[in-house]
């Protein structure tokens, strides 16, 4: 139990100091000479290319300079104070382009693990000892359907089934079973197009399979 809070205390210290690190680069802060951090002291710096740090760096000291209200991407609507919003006017400038490009890998890194878990949550759910032999394939898809719909807030009962995906509802399809002996030797290339046919095919099938349980009785 003492592990498992000190792993959360650790995990929660490290979350507070990944947001603060992101608040560092909104406009408010960037553009205020008293209260910016200097540019050492910005997160992520490893992630600049060596041949481009010096150039980031003065990008950096030059940008509390401009008047972006004058510039073409803020001109129309005025300066917008929300971090993405800002960084995306600030890439239109080509001069401030590097510097751009580096606050956007920023704002790109979580700042927990909490997507990576639920995604292990929704693997072991599907993937249960009843349905053990599910091909990767299958499983994928899966996965891949549910997270979409969760991020798209979309129901399945919206999405229209093909008479192709039906007929590939069966058990040859859907579950992995004992490869067989051959005489005939077929090769990576053969092996790799022949799952990515699959795979294709999987992703709507699994679909189909994920409306029907979604469906309720009649």
């Amino acid at each position: 139990m003492q592990r498992c809070t000190r792993r959360s205390t650790f995990t929660a210290k490290a979350s507070n100091a990944s947001i603060q690190e992101h608040f560092s680069l909104s406009p408010t802060v960037i553009l205020n000479q008293a209260t910016r951090p200097k540019f050492h002291e910005l997160p992520f710096l490893h992630v600049i290319p060596n041949q481009l740090s010096s150039k980031t760096e003065e990008q950096y000291r030059k940008i509390v300079f401009v008047n972006w209200t004058e510039q073409p991407a803020f001109s129309k609507h005025g300066l917008v104070l929300e971090t993405e919003k800002f960084w995306v006017g600030v890439r239109q400038n080509e001069s401030f382009r590097d510097l751009a490009n580096y606050v956007f890998t920023c704002l790109t890194t979580h700042v927990s693990n909490a997507v990576v878990e639920r995604m292990f949550s929704l693997v072991t759910n599907i993937k249960t000892k009843p349905r053990n032999r599910l091909q990767l394939s299958t499983l994928e898809a899966i996965v891949r359907i549910r997270s979409d719909m969760i991020v798209a807030n979309k129901c399945c009962r919206e999405f229209i089934v093909t008479k192709s995906m039906i007929q590939l509802f069966d058990s040859k399809n859907l579950y992995a079973s004992t490869p067989k002996a051959s005489t005939s030797k077929a090769t990576s290339t053969d092996i790799g197009v022949d799952q990515k046919k699959r795979g294709k095919k999987m992703f709507y099938l699994c679909f189909y399979r994920y409306c029907k349980r979604k469906q309720p009785p009649t």
